[in-house]
């Protein structure tokens, strides 16, 4: 039967309770209103009083912004005050950027690298490793000496093979007598086997043209032109002036300092010696008799002979007699490069079958040429020649060594040919230029490496295992700046 009303107080716990015990309910009852703010943090519908106590992954609010990760709330990019310093920089941080700068092509000059272009200051400075020196505006500049010549034990100038040859090209133009430096804007030298005097060209500024004029006593001027260190001394015989819109220049070209003894300097002279002479001697009194420029001397490098008494006569001017006497011999004539010397010197020293026995005077990689060109010629291959001189004079047979002659040159007939030495170095100055030829010109450095070729020296020309030896029969050097090179040309038999 139901309970009387007496008997509710004391219910179980699972029977309906009365209003009275509501506030005895187990927890996990319906929460009454005053325990709101009590209620668990996971009740899916918090009040809003509860938005204070919230755990910091809730939705935050917009005070809590400035607190926000810097990623944000979902942002595809970092916010500008947190980002990276790899970032994209602010105009700010445009005076702390890097040399380089936002992907610049160019280094910024306040950073840039001493290797850059130097300043005008700056030109002043010459490399302390090149041999020429140059006056500064306190003084000349200090350098270090020169290596020694690559110069091997058998007296043979071995030019080096190098990977990279450093050069500082210096050209100088001065005055001779009062050591006026002239500003010369390009300058040419050269001479050969069939020259008696170096050949010289240069371009100056039109201002400089009263320097290079003749004096009063119609005397040309003696200059003294020098292309990194080797220098060549010539009379200014000829002056153009060639003046154009923005340009005014002036060309000065000349010879030797033996110009002098030739035409047009020098007037027809009568030689004749009343006694026995040698040859050397008559050439010597040709370039020394009286009225003729002091100091010259002779070079002789050939096989001197005697001439009878009263055979020795020859008109014209001393150099010309001078020639006449050297290609009696089969020699030619050469003015040295800087003194008052003629120099005397045989065609063919040696005979080019013998050259293999020979030691050379230079050995040049072919691989040091900055150009080659190669000229193959065919003459005669004769094998025998007969010289033979006038009254009183030498007959001479030549023949070929290692051949017994046969394939006869035409004779030769001069009177100076007195004696047979005399008549040997003519017939192997015939024999020597016969058969097939090669003419090879190099285009070379000009350094201390390979120095200033000259006209006459015996050259080895290496090619790996190849060698091809020949005989310079000319010389050029050129100053066009920043270059200068000098171009010899190489006598070769096959």
């Amino acid at each position: 039967p139901p309970p009387q009303p007496a008997d509710l107080p004391r219910r179980g716990a699972w029977c309906l309770g009365a209003a009275a015990n509501a506030a005895q309910r187990a927890p996990w009852g319906v929460a009454a209103a005053a325990d709101a703010t009590r209620a668990a943090r996971w009740v899916p519908y918090a009040t809003a009083t509860q938005c204070s106590s919230m755990q910091p992954w809730g939705v935050a609010r917009s005070a809590d912004m400035a607190s926000a990760s810097p990623w944000g709330q979902h942002n595809a990019r970092p916010g500008a005050q947190a980002s990276a310093r790899w970032g994209v920089a602010s105009v700010a941080d445009a005076a702390a950027a890097v040399p380089w700068g936002q992907h610049s092509a160019r280094m910024h000059r306040s950073v840039s690298g001493l290797w850059v272009r130097a300043s005008t200051a700056d030109t002043q400075r010459w490399l302390p490793w090149t041999k020429y020196s140059r006056q500064l505006r306190k003084g000349w500049g200090v350098v270090t000496p020169p290596e020694e010549p690559p110069i091997n034990e058998h007296g043979t100038w071995v030019v080096p093979l190098r990977g990279v040859y450093i050069m500082t090209n210096v050209a100088t133009l001065v005055r001779v007598d009062d050591a006026t430096s002239l500003p010369a804007l390009t300058m040419s030298a050269s001479t050969d086997a069939d020259s008696w005097a170096w050949r010289v060209d240069a371009t100056l500024p039109a201002a400089s043209m009263d320097a290079v004029m003749p004096g009063i006593d119609g005397q040309p001027v003696l200059l003294e032109a020098t292309i990194n260190g080797y220098s060549v001394r010539w009379l200014a015989e000829s002056v153009t002036r060639e003046r154009s819109f923005g340009s005014d220049r002036i060309r000065v070209t000349g010879r030797s300092p033996s110009a002098l003894l030739a035409d047009p300097f020098a007037v027809a002279y009568q030689f004749a010696s009343a006694s026995a002479i040698t040859a050397q001697q008559a050439a010597l009194a040709a370039i020394t008799a009286t009225g003729l420029p002091a100091g010259w001397s002779l070079g002789w490098h050939i096989t001197d002979w005697l001439l009878p008494a009263g055979l020795w006569q020859h008109q014209g001017t001393p150099l010309s007699a001078v020639q006449r006497i050297a290609e009696a011999a089969g020699a030619y004539l050469q003015t040295d490069r800087t003194a008052q010397v003629l120099h005397v010197r045989s065609r063919y020293p040696e005979s080019p079958w013998n050259w293999g026995t020979l030691t050379p005077d230079v050995v040049l990689p072919a691989a040091v040429a900055l150009r080659e060109s190669v000229e193959w010629s065919d003459k005669p291959a004769y094998t025998e020649v007969h010289v033979q001189g006038q009254t009183g004079g030498a007959y001479g047979r030549v023949i070929r060594a290692g051949t017994t002659g046969g394939l006869v040159a035409p004779m030769v007939v001069d009177d100076l040919i007195t004696h047979l030495d005399a008549a040997r170095q003519r017939g192997r100055a015939v024999l020597g230029d016969t058969g097939r030829q090669q003419r090879v010109s190099l285009s070379l450095p000009l350094n201390d490496d390979t120095g200033l070729l000259q006209v006459g020296q015996l050259i080895d020309v290496t090619e790996g295992a190849q060698t091809r030896r020949g005989l310079v029969r000319s010389v050029a050097c050129a100053y066009a700046m920043p270059k200068a090179r000098q171009t010899v040309e190489v006598q070769i038999h096959a």
